[in-house]
């Protein structure tokens, strides 16, 4: 079971990696995914707390400002290299002391 930041991150990242990328609305269509979908499946069923934090080092990691992680995500020209690029760094900041 999945019960770090860090792991959640890993875990997210892979999601990401594997699955059609989507912005928007088309996230819930034929298996798409984004960043806080991502996070939501790899944190299913532990602490809200450990999700909350997976997403503030992701949030911290792009340096946005964003309430929700979602208006990072969804701007206009976003790619999922870009996205997977972020959680890489998120991942390093969550895993240093």
């Amino acid at each position: 079971m999945t019960h770090t930041p860090v792991e959640v991150l890993k875990k997210a990242r892979r999601i990401i990696a594997r699955r059609r990328f989507a912005q928007g609305d088309a996230v819930f269509r034929r298996g798409a995914t984004c960043s806080a979908l991502a996070i939501w499946s790899a944190a299913k069923n532990i602490d809200i707390g450990i999700e909350m934090s997976a997403i503030a080092f992701v949030k911290q990691a792009a340096g946005t400002k964003h309430r929700f992680l979602s208006h990072w995500h969804d701007a206009p020209g976003r790619t999922k290299e870009q996205v997977l690029r972020v959680f890489d760094k998120a991942i390093a900041l969550a895993s240093s002391p």
